[in-house]
């Protein structure tokens, strides 16, 4: 983790923006964070939505691309969460072992 980088992002965003950095803020996420990824993308920050790690943002994609039933497939090993909420689902989870 580049931590004098994260260290200097946060110190310049709670300089400029302190109480919209420590507030809930909108569902999609801080909304100054969204435009900067949008830009840096060439899309629209409608378009964009900040997850509280990987682990939401994949919940929210299976929710929304596997119906139960539906075939998954993922790598084995796979992390436990993931299988975990594919499961609850009721997605058919067909783990593929991975190769060197």
């Amino acid at each position: 983790m580049p931590v004098e980088a994260v260290r200097s992002c946060a110190d310049r965003v709670l300089q400029r923006d302190p109480a919209g950095a420590l507030s809930y803020g909108g569902g999609a996420g801080y909304g100054p964070l969204r435009e900067w990824i949008a830009v840096r993308r060439g899309v629209d920050p409608a378009q964009v939505m900040i997850t509280n790690g990987s682990l939401e943002g994949g919940i929210m994609l299976f929710r929304h691309t596997v119906a139960p039933g539906e075939r998954a497939i993922v790598e084995a090993p796979t992390y436990d969460r993931t299988l975990l909420a594919l499961r609850e689902i009721g997605a058919d989870v067909r783990p593929i072992p991975l190769e060197d």
